[in-house]
């Protein structure tokens, strides 16, 4: 008998004792059981743990519909300044909508940039818009980090071609096409982009009416062979770039400075832009000017 209660007794004593009382409490109270058929309550759920910070400044972002994405900077500029203003017909409104499309997994893109002049300002001309540019690229990109171990995931290198045109008829049709090749790379918070482009020969227009010729030949004189783009973002978001152009035969080409902050909300931008040199837009290629503007801006 003394060796029965024994093993009783250690069997009770691996029976836990928080079984309807508080831990370590000992047996469970009769009193606290629930009444028969009552559902039993369910633990509370731990609490969860707050979500780390993200690493990096919080950076304004844009969602599109479907698989398109941001290209180059979109941004209005309510009001831009040339030096060779007049009145109000050169204190023109600027502003870029660019957009870019990767067909399916495959590293082949479609992009479409438009860029427009408006001289809101100008009532007694009806406030025109003085220039629209339209510019449609397709590129392969290669990546070379997608090689095992991505030991060059930094670089990559953009082999495309693109068209740009100021959408009008003949005479006043301005246009040109070119093969590019831009090799890329980042660093941190900084991004570098060269870019080398040929223009597709054109045969010599016949006369100014001839829809199949080069409508401008001497364009790559001023706008040069080489674009080199460097780009950098800031701990607090601030982003700046920096985009040079230059044409060695004829000692010309251009400079431009952008600069962006994240607005109070972080949905975009305050945007400033200053440009220097030959090659701004279409119409105005050969001309040298110096523009200052500011407005919003959505980057990618």
């Amino acid at each position: 008998m003394r060796r029965i209660r024994r093993a009783i007794a250690a069997a009770l004593a691996c029976v836990p004792a928080t079984v309807a009382g508080a831990p370590g409490e000992g047996p469970p109270n009769p009193a606290m059981a629930p009444p028969p058929g009552a559902a039993l309550e369910a633990p509370a759920a731990e609490p969860i743990p707050p979500e780390e910070p993200r690493s990096g400044p919080d950076l304004p972002s844009t969602n599109l519909p479907g698989a398109l994405e941001l290209h180059r900077p979109n941004y209005i500029m309510p009001l831009t300044w040339t030096d060779d203003a007049q009145g109000n017909e050169d204190a023109e409104l600027k502003f870029q909508i660019s957009l870019k499309h990767q067909v399916g997994d495959f590293p082949l893109y479609f992009g479409y940039t438009q860029t427009a002049y408006w001289r809101w300002l100008d009532e007694e001309d009806s406030s025109p818009f003085r220039e629209i540019n339209f510019n449609p690229e397709l590129w392969y990109r290669v990546r070379p980090g997608r090689l095992p171990g991505d030991a060059l995931d930094w670089l990559g290198i953009d082999a495309g071609y693109e068209h740009e045109s100021n959408g009008e008829t003949l005479p006043e049709s301005k246009s040109w096409t070119a093969s590019t090749c831009a090799p890329g790379w980042t660093t941190g918070a900084g991004a570098r982009r060269s870019s080398s482009g040929t223009a597709l020969p054109e045969d010599p227009k016949t006369s100014p009416s001839d829809p199949s010729g080069d409508d401008n030949p001497e364009i790559l004189d001023y706008y040069g062979h080489h674009e080199l783009k460097v780009g950098y973002t800031f701990a607090d978001g601030d982003w700046a770039e920096l985009t040079t152009r230059y044409a060695s035969s004829d000692d010309r080409g251009a400079i431009r400075l952008r600069y962006a902050a994240p607005t109070p909300t972080r949905d975009s931008y305050f945007f400033a832009e200053l440009f220097s040199g030959y090659g701004e837009s279409l119409e105005t290629f050969k001309q040298r000017r110096h523009r200052i503007g500011i407005g919003f801006a959505l980057l990618r």
